[in-house]
């Protein structure tokens, strides 16, 4: 009711969603290659914990550990898969891999017929 008069005669230009990647620490793909790497929802770091779906403060880390990577990437005027590898020691530092570890079992938990 609040932003009923913001938003009053309004009109939907677009609408969007997607599926949610909940493979959990399973589905992450190999992270790096030469000159890329994989963030975010794309690399799959999103956590379906039953009660919540974790995903944004992931990405944002993610992208901060390949913000890191890039920075040191360029400095040393080597983007190849080695030089990226950096990015998996970042992620393996911060809470995405520490996570996702943690809560590997969540998504064939989900999958159990007593719940």
């Amino acid at each position: 009711p609040a932003i009923r008069p913001l938003i009053s005669g309004g009109k939907l230009l677009e609408y969007s969603a997607h599926m949610v990647p909940e493979g959990g620490l399973a589905m992450v793909p190999q992270m790096v290659n030469d000159g890329v790497m994989i963030v975010g929802d794309a690399a799959g770091f999103c956590l379906n914990l039953g009660f919540t779906v974790r995903g944004m403060d992931l990405a944002i880390a993610s992208a901060q550990a390949a913000a890191t990577t890039v920075i040191a990437a360029k400095e040393r005027a080597d983007f190849s898969a080695s030089s990226l590898a950096q990015y998996k020691r970042e992620l393996e530092q911060s809470c995405v891999m520490r996570d996702m570890q943690h809560f590997r079992k969540i998504p064939a938990l989900m999958l159990t017929r007593a719940l």
